[in-house]
């Protein structure tokens, strides 16, 4: 906590206790999540209880959720309606008895439903409930015309082909695919034969009748929309893929014609719900459990892994089909767990500097973050955020299939990423998010501060992001980073895992309030490269003791916020270029990939 009005810049890397062992990541999953622990120590560095914290790019509502065990308020918001219902489920308290009974009073009304999940057991013929379903596409030969399917026990081919077991001929998976999915395997435990789960074939009675219902026009539901609301079921956005979504038309497309029917029904009873609170908090375990029971969920040869690819819409030619229900009672249990944390935060007050109870109340809302009109000037203590990070992530596309349950969708052509689709380029990003810069500008308070955490391989895109900073009348005393949590050697160093070191950038609003444009040097291209170099040299005889110093990510992290705090506008290299521009100054034994 921090009651002087003489805030100095928080110069230390900022590590999580929790990571993704968390209970805010295990209750709802959404991509580029950033751990409360940090955005907790970001708040109470910045602010006093009491004071009044903004996101304008909420995303889950992680800084909502943080703000709110800390004791201040907060006002976050996102132009996506998924995102504001997740973060309302993060940050909004509830009777978890309420929520045992509404349960109870829906899973006794769908229990007909729920027996579409029923299947015999091959031991006793007794009826027993379905825990997953392996799918795989069929395929079919052009050369012998033989169809054939995937053996669960194999998996699918790193390299996309297939090959016809009939003529031997090999195939690339999408230009054989029949555009049928067949079901192929059922796990389920029989308490009757066996204490644990077993996986049989399906029966040909059984598969023939999923098949049908594939089929059928189950996605006839108003919830199943055109994606993108592309009627034509052409190409629908950057998230696309031709050869995986050439079936793919709509919402219903990416689940099983069983679990899009159960879905639907499950969705219009948690609507009939009279209680807002309760509602909200159960159609907030429905959406989280959206994804884990599509057909985005990959099928592992030894079943040891359930998940969909983070931040795509790709489904595999091998995938679980997940009783929906079963995903769904995981998932109220999780709600229920961060509802009573959330009970425990409002039990405890936090005091102002002036002895006044402070329990962090906040309001969260639908909202351009270029348009926060209904904030007043110079009324937000601190801001704090994590943008879009350019064309990284597609979150309209990526949100429409919830957003089509939930009603609203994202005003896609206000996003602010660089999507090829609908045209918007590095450039316009960068000027959508110059002006989103200008109005946390507006409403933050004389001398405040505003954290930008952000990650980017582009570098136009690091120095557009300075340059707008700094014409909005921002200084930057600082630039640190952070870690996402502890994980292995191995899965820090590699280049994807470079959202383990988000540089912070750390910007100050002038005492005045008049925005002051500050005219600096702007390096060129191969300038900016000989200063990456020199830096990275640094760092490299400095940190050699720390923990990953070796690995690149670590490294382009350090030098990418040494190149952001100079007096000048420095394009950092990518961690692809550094490390080619590294091996060139012979630094390739020590540097890891």
């Amino acid at each position: 906590m921090n009651s002087d009005p003489e805030i100095s810049p928080l110069n230390e890397e900022i590590v999580s206790d929790n990571g993704k062992g968390s209970l805010f990541y295990r209750v709802h999953p959404y991509p580029t999540k950033v751990p409360p622990s940090i955005l907790k120590q970001l708040i109470e560095h910045y602010t006093d209880p009491g004071d009044l914290v903004l996101d304008p790019f909420c995303g889950s509502g992680a800084t909502g959720y943080a703000a709110k065990l800390s004791g201040r308020d907060f006002s976050i918001s996102d132009l996506s309606p998924y995102a504001v219902h997740i973060a309302r489920g993060y940050t909004e308290s509830c009777s978890t008895d309420a929520i045992d009974d509404a349960l109870e009073t829906i899973f006794t009304t769908l229990e007909e439903t729920r027996d579409t999940y029923k299947t015999a057991c091959r031991s006793c013929e007794r009826e027993v409930e379905g825990r997953y379903w392996v799918w795989s596409w069929e395929f079919a030969c052009p050369t012998c015309e033989n169809t054939w399917t995937l053996d669960p026990d194999e998996g699918q081919s790193g390299r996309g082909k297939v090959t016809c077991p009939d003529c031997d001929t090999e195939h690339s998976q999408s230009d054989v695919y029949s555009g049928q999915d067949v079901p192929l395997r059922v796990a389920y435990k029989c308490s009757e034969c066996n204490s644990k789960a077993v996986e049989k074939q399906v029966s040909p009675a059984e598969q023939d009748r999923l098949v049908e219902l594939e089929n059928s026009d189950v996605g006839s539901s108003h919830y199943d929309r055109p994606m993108m609301h592309v009627e034509d079921g052409t190409e629908w956005g950057d998230q696309y893929r031709e050869g995986n979504h050439e079936y793919v038309n709509s919402v219903s497309s990416f689940f099983t014609g069983r679990n899009w029917e159960v879905l639907v029904k499950l969705w219009e009873t948690l609507e009939s719900v009279d209680d807002n609170q309760v509602r909200n908090a159960l159609e907030f375990a429905f959406t989280a459990s959206l994804y884990t029971s599509s057909k985005m969920v990959r099928c592992r040869p030894k079943r040891d892994g359930r998940s969909n690819n983070p931040g795509t819409l790709y489904l595999p030619p091998l995938a679980l089909e997940q009783n929906v229900f079963r995903v769904f009672e995981r998932r109220v249990k999780k709600v229920r767990k961060l509802k009573d944390k959330l009970s425990g935060a409002e039990a405890q007050q936090m005091l102002t500097s002036d002895g006044i109870a402070a329990r962090g109340e906040g309001t969260v809302d639908v909202r351009d973050a270029r348009h926060l009109g209904d904030l007043k000037d110079n009324t937000v203590d601190y801001v704090v955020t994590d943008p879009p990070f350019g064309d990284s992530l597609q979150y309209a596309e990526l949100n429409f299939i919830p957003e089509s349950f939930i009603g609203t969708f994202t005003e896609a052509e206000n996003e602010i990423v660089v999507n090829e689709t609908r045209s918007v380029s590095e450039t316009e990003y960068l000027d959508r998010m110059g002006d989103a810069f200008e109005e946390a500008y507006r409403v933050l308070k004389p001398g405040g501060y505003m954290s930008i955490i952000f990650n980017n391989t582009s570098p136009l895109v690091w120095a557009g992001m300075k340059r707008h900073l700094l014409k909005t009348g921002f200084h930057l005393p600082a630039v640190t980073g952070i870690v996402k949590g502890h994980a292995s050697k191995n899965q820090t160093v590699y280049a994807g895992s470079t959202s383990r070191f988000d540089p912070v950038f750390h910007a100050r609003k002038a005492k005045d309030a008049e925005p002051e444009s500050i005219e600096v040097v702007e390096y060129s291209g191969q300038e900016s490269e000989e200063l990456a170099v020199d830096v990275a040299l640094d760092v490299i005889e400095e940190d050699s003791d720390k923990e990953f110093a070796d690995s690149i990510a670590y490294i382009h992290s350090q030098v990418t916020q040494r190149l952001l705090e100079m007096d000048a506008i420095v394009h950092p290299p990518s961690p692809k270029t550094l490390k080619s521009l590294l091996e060139e100054a012979g630094q390739a034994d020590i540097i890891e990939a």
